[in-house]
């Protein structure tokens, strides 16, 4: 999931290149809410109804259960749209400041950061914070934090595409990401199973190798 939240930031940077804020939030409602819609109406409840049968002996008819698990307004394993859609309209402005001369400054820093060796460590940090946090607030918080992981990865595509050195830096370091996540893996379940302090830092060794073999 962060990999899809990742590549869906990256194709934001494309879609401001060619297209005004008006039209790129037009095609956002068009290729995220619509068919959230048509699912949310159309297959979700088609869903909950195989649910109950099976899992909780329902025995009443399918539009018996349809109106109800409508009523609720359920999102499913569609949460990653409305996700999607709320990241799009939310972060637009951030993302027109990037594109702006004044952005770029900042953009052009960042790329001069990761040109260096180690650099793309800087892109780690806020991952790993966030887990952290996550770890030792109240578990009614965990999904709070874990948009946030979300958002994270969503604008670190957004910016991997936003200055040509940051691109070269992931694909320079893909086979290292890729030969950390061994390590890191089996630091986590032998020495801070039950703590999860380096689950931020493992996420993106895993992604930057990846990407960094696909480019």
């Amino acid at each position: 999931m962060p990999l899809m939240f990742f590549i869906a930031g990256a194709s934001v940077w494309l879609a401001l290149g060619r297209r005004s804020p008006g039209r790129y939030l037009g095609e956002r409602v068009k290729r995220l809410l619509v068919p959230l819609a048509f699912g949310i109406v159309a297959v979700l409840p088609i869903l909950s109804y195989l649910y109950a049968v099976n899992r909780e002996d329902y025995q009443g008819s399918f539009f018996g259960n349809y109106l109800p698990a409508l009523a609720h307004f359920p999102f499913g394993h569609l949460w990653f749209i409305l996700y999607l859609f709320i990241f799009s309209v939310v972060t637009l402005p951030f993302f027109l400041y990037l594109r702006s001369p004044r952005g770029s400054r900042f953009t052009a820093r960042l790329g001069s950061l990761c040109d260096r060796r180690g650099g793309l460590i800087l892109f780690f940090v806020p991952l790993t914070l966030l887990e952290l946090v996550r770890r030792a607030i109240p578990n009614a918080s965990d999904n709070n934090v874990a948009r946030l992981l979300l958002v994270a990865f969503f604008v670190y595509g957004f910016l991997a595409f936003s200055d040509p050195r940051i691109g070269r830096a992931i694909e320079r370091n893909g086979k290292v990401a890729l030969a950390l996540v061994v390590p890191v893996m089996a630091t986590i379940v032998s020495i801070v199973v039950g703590y999860g302090i380096a689950e931020g830092a493992e996420l993106q060794p895993w992604m930057y190798g990846v990407l960094g073999r696909c480019r």
